[in-house]
């Protein structure tokens, strides 16, 4: 979101780290979603990932939402661009099909994937940051069948 975003990171297809990058504290959108961005680009210049995987963006979503996001996500896709990055981006429905993650409703669905990273990782994180870690995971194990890369 342009609030919070969760990250994760995968070194032969096995968790290595994860967390948020929290802009709630900026009320006024666009100086969040440029902070977001430069944030979220100089998170991928730090780490050097092989892979860059993003959620894709449900179009469901109001038109303000779609903008803004697709912002976001642009300039990971572009930074991704001018580093040579391979980027890729899965579905919710479909990394949580993959790690088994049930159900239609969003709270439910955010609790589901809070507690599965809590019982598999041993880690206590909020829902951007469970989100991350799971679909990297289903990225890594549907996608990634070679070693050493990170995700």
């Amino acid at each position: 979101s342009s609030n919070v975003t969760g990250w994760a990171l995968f070194t032969n297809s096995h968790y290595t780290n994860s967390g948020v990058i929290n802009l709630r504290h900026e009320k006024e959108l666009n100086r969040r979603m440029k902070q977001m961005c430069l944030q979220i680009m100089a998170l991928i210049k730090e780490i050097n990932p092989t892979y860059v995987v993003v959620e894709q963006l449900n179009s469901t979503r109001n038109a303000h939402t779609v903008r803004v996001l697709s912002k976001i996500i642009g300039s990971a896709y572009n930074y991704c661009i001018t580093t040579e990055t391979k980027y890729e981006e899965m579905s919710c429905a479909v990394w949580r099909k993959i790690v088994g993650i049930k159900g239609r409703k969003t709270e439910y669905l955010k609790q589901e994937s809070i507690n599965r990273v809590a019982s598999k990782y041993d880690k206590c994180v909020d829902d951007n940051e469970a989100d991350a870690i799971n679909l990297c995971e289903a990225y890594c194990s549907v996608k990634l069948r070679k070693k050493g890369s990170k995700t």
